[in-house]
């Protein structure tokens, strides 16, 4: 139960991370939302190399710090609830966002684009918890068998 589970949550969660990335770009775009969804990504690699670092392996490390954050919360979320409904995704998703929201717009100064801010990160964590929910439960009903609720 264990190894389904976890492989369950690593999978999702890479699925997951990238409908949630995904989701963020098309609003963007769609909307023409003058925001760059992927302003995070330099900073988490900055944080990891250093402040005065640059270049393709900030890039690089941010990227994995992003995608490392979306399988662990997956993988989570798996062990807590992935045998519930899916909607459990979506209020999993919620929480995390309630944690970025509260961190994120004086640390990337976001006062001035809230409102977009506010849009683009909601409507993806609903997504990322969509489908984190929705793959969970279906996979683990067939990796680990039950019946559990849809």
């Amino acid at each position: 139960m264990i190894r389904a589970k976890t492989i369950t949550g690593m999978s999702a969660g890479v699925i997951a991370t990238g409908a949630y990335d995904l989701s963020r770009l098309l609003i963007v775009k769609l909307f023409n939302i003058p925001l760059n969804p992927f302003k995070a990504i330099p900073v988490f690699g900055q944080l990891i190399l250093g402040a005065n670092s640059s270049g393709a392996a900030v890039l690089i490390w941010g990227i994995l710090y992003h995608l490392l954050n979306g399988i662990l919360f997956a993988v989570a979320y798996c062990f807590l609830f992935g045998n519930r409904n899916w909607k459990w995704g979506i209020a999993w998703a919620m929480c995390l966002e309630i944690a970025m929201f509260s961190i994120y717009p004086s640390w990337l100064h976001l006062q001035a684009v809230m409102q977009e801010f506010t849009i683009v990160s909601i409507s993806g964590h609903l997504v990322y918890g969509s489908v984190l929910g929705l793959f969970c439960n279906r996979f683990l009903k067939i990796n680990i068998g039950g019946s559990y609720g849809n």
